[in-house]
């Protein structure tokens, strides 16, 4: 248990034997894996479905599905009468590997849910959401150059959304001015380029996502072939 406390700390460890759940999955009568899940008030906050071979270890390799089954059972039964002693603890790797994955995933989303609520608060990640949804700009090259022009005018100029609305849309001088002071252009083909790269790093992360997923292998390649080939870092909707 001490590579799980490593990594998630001795409390939030704790949380997750709590609330740690399993159910038998089967195929008509055969026993064909188990679905475990964190539960915290008869409500499942995430979950993660193994195989019959994902938890087989070479030292229960010989036990039939129902045997495994009773182990893995024995397992969990033994974490939760221990918990304040997890230090002591030894479990299965194969164990240990689920509940790894499962505190990723819910540690991960929590953390997610936070980040989304500190953008949605955020000034400028209203504002260029704005600019997406009211259809301003008709390419991503024109967004990225429209984004970094009312952040320089904002920003370094100092002048409020309401005066760039009423007072700088109607003087086009001025914009030029600002425009050819601050070399937006420069300043946004930089920006693109950064999250031209940063995208493909995503792609890579989807693609792990889809290696690992539940999917057959014939979806799986059919997932990732139409990801790489549909120009997805220039496509814009």
């Amino acid at each position: 248990m001490n590579e799980i406390v490593n990594i998630f700390g001795e409390a939030s460890t704790k949380d997750l034997i709590n609330g740690l759940r399993m159910k038998p999955r089967y195929d008509e009568s055969s026993l064909v894996g188990m679905y475990f899940y964190i539960e915290e008030g008869k409500t499942i906050q995430t979950s993660y479905k193994t195989t019959i071979e994902e938890l087989k270890s070479k030292t229960s390799d010989s036990l039939s599905n129902d045997d495994l089954l009773d182990k893995v059972k024995k397992e969990i039964i033994y974490l939760k009468n221990n918990i304040n002693n997890i230090s002591d603890i030894n479990i299965s790797k194969e164990l240990t590997n689920v509940i790894v994955r499962l505190g990723t995933q819910l540690y991960d989303n929590a953390a997610t849910k936070e980040k989304i609520h500190n953008f949605e608060s955020d000034f400028w990640f209203k504002r260029l959401r704005d600019l997406i949804h009211n259809d301003q700009a008709k390419t991503r090259k024109q967004f990225m150059r429209l984004a970094t022009y009312w952040y320089v005018l904002i920003e370094f100029e100092g002048y409020s959304e309401e005066e760039v609305v009423q007072v700088l849309a109607s003087n086009k001088s001025k914009m030029k001015e600002i425009v050819e002071k601050w070399n937006v252009k420069h300043f946004s083909d930089f920006i693109e380029k950064v999250h031209y790269i940063a995208s493909t790093k995503q792609i890579e992360h989807f693609i792990k996502i889809i290696k690992s997923s539940s999917a057959t292998d014939e979806v799986k390649e059919e997932l990732i072939n139409k990801l790489l080939t549909s120009n997805i870092l220039d496509t814009w909707f």
